[in-house]
């Protein structure tokens, strides 16, 4: 004979009508809720002895269920007050956003006044001095893909945004403002299939993509990992990328393209992972809850952060700039 279910849906509270019979109690969209209230839940299953699964359906008698759904209920009225307003989530979203705009917008203004007064005077007046004025020399410092002339170009755009991302990121991370955040962003992460954690690999990614995809392999959740790291790779632009992104629309006289640019990076990735990574239902884990309080920053920790975003990007991509002029040269 086949037993009745009764389903509970953790995300609206609601439940089918309990039968006079044994029969299966079911929860669903547990996944939907945030890592504060899993925690919350763990918790109150343990201390009410609440025998249900948040995975798998278990027999229950009406007695059982009963009990079962009016603790649920007391945990949804509790629930209300564990979830970030609306307000919260826009502000967070907005501070997201501003912990970028900010450093890029005062970065490209730095750099066209820095080009345009110094920077284009200088290589300008190389080019006439008499040590270097060798077909060689110039071919190789000034030429298209000159070391001075892309390499200078490339450092005046990109370095200050390299600097003012790493030490908005660092101040966020260091005063604790990035746990609200994670905390406030979460149920409309939970919308695109991550946790609310998930958040700062991607946050990474903006400063050093290969840092990032290092921090998801350890901070992100093992049944989100995947998707986490799919957006680092799809939906992230690292702040070299970004400045180089940024001095090629300047070139192009088109300097408002690049924030439509970077939503579309965004964008992008997110809709990589709808549409190629199928959910996940073992999306269970109950993390801890975040910690909100803010805090004075540590000067030196904040310091060391910048640092060692500032050795991942710059090292690397100027050895490979480097590198890559020089092959470009000898190729023409």
């Amino acid at each position: 004979m086949h037993m009745l279910e009764v389903k509970y849906d953790m995300r609206t509270g609601h439940y089918t009508p309990i039968p006079n019979e044994p029969h299966y109690l079911v929860i669903s969209h547990a996944d939907k809720l945030t890592a504060t209230e899993k925690a919350k839940l763990r918790l109150l299953i343990i201390k009410q002895k609440l025998d249900i699964s948040l995975a798998e359906s278990v027999v229950s008698s009406p007695i059982a269920s009963e009990h079962v759904i009016e603790q649920l209920t007391l945990f949804q009225h509790e629930r209300r007050h564990l979830r970030p307003k609306i307000s919260a989530t826009f502000l967070a979203w907005l501070l997201i956003f501003l912990m970028f705009a900010l450093p890029i917008g005062i970065a490209y203004q730095f750099s066209d006044w820095f080009q345009n007064q110094y920077v284009s005077a200088w290589i300008e007046y190389l080019t006439q001095t008499t040590l270097l004025n060798h077909d060689i020399l110039q071919h190789i410092l000034f030429g298209d893909y000159g070391v001075l002339s892309l390499g200078t170009y490339s450092l005046v755009w990109a370095l200050p945004v390299v600097i003012l991302i790493s030490l908005s990121t660092a101040v966020i991370d260091q005063t604790g403002l990035k746990s609200w955040m994670i905390w406030a962003i979460e149920p409309s992460m939970l919308r695109i299939g991550l946790q609310g954690n998930d958040i700062v690999p991607l946050l990474e990614g903006f400063g050093c993509n290969a840092a990032a995809i290092s921090q998801a392999a350890h901070q992100c959740h093992t049944c989100t990992k995947t998707q986490c790291m799919s957006l680092i790779s799809f939906g992230s632009s690292c702040s070299y990328q970004i400045g180089a992104t940024l001095s090629i629309f300047s070139v192009a006289g088109k300097s408002w393209l690049f924030m439509p640019y970077l939503i579309l990076v965004l964008l992008g990735g997110i809709l990589h992972n709808r549409i190629w990574l199928k959910k996940n239902d073992q999306q269970l884990s109950a993390p801890l809850p975040y910690d909100r309080q803010l805090h004075m920053p540590n000067i030196r920790q904040m310091l060391l952060q910048m640092w060692q975003i500032y050795k991942c990007l710059s090292f690397k991509r100027y050895l490979f700039l480097s590198q890559s002029v020089l092959l470009l040269v000898f190729y023409h």
